[in-house]
């Protein structure tokens, strides 16, 4: 079942050089939701150094997800993080983390994992949590 662009799916495609034209390959659902107003799930992707490995990391749905990718056929396998390790549960901000609307702070009311960031050498990814002002 196809879902390019969709929130909360991570998608490949190939690009004819030739034309500069993409072609939908493959898509995954990372765990993340869309929120009507942003329409972000999925904030941030990468690949780890072996490029056999793709990572997501999941604004809305305080998650991160990583899954096989074949990068020969540009195809998502099945998701490795099975166990929750990359969730992230909810916790008690402290005073001084919640703001008002339209202040940057609001979106310390909770968990928000904006960027997945893979180790160049080591087998170690970091997870930087807008939210909790963390790294996991």
């Amino acid at each position: 079942d196809a879902h390019p662009n969709k929130p909360g799916y991570m998608t490949s495609y190939y690009l004819n050089r030739k034309t500069g034209k993409l072609t939908y390959i493959d898509s995954v659902d990372t765990g993340g939701y869309p929120v009507p107003d942003y329409s972000v799930a999925a904030a941030h992707g990468a690949f780890f150094p072996d490029g056999l490995v793709a990572g997501v990391a999941n604004y809305f749905g305080q998650s991160a997800a990583t899954f096989r990718f074949d990068s020969v056929t540009g195809r998502f396998g099945e998701k490795i993080n099975t166990n929750g390790i990359l969730d992230f549960p909810g916790y008690t901000p402290v005073p001084g983390q919640i703001g008002t609307a339209g202040d940057d702070t609001t979106s310390q009311a909770t968990a928000h994992p904006h960027m997945i960031a893979p180790h160049p050498w080591l087998n170690v990814l970091y997870l930087p949590d807008l939210g909790e002002d963390r790294l996991k």
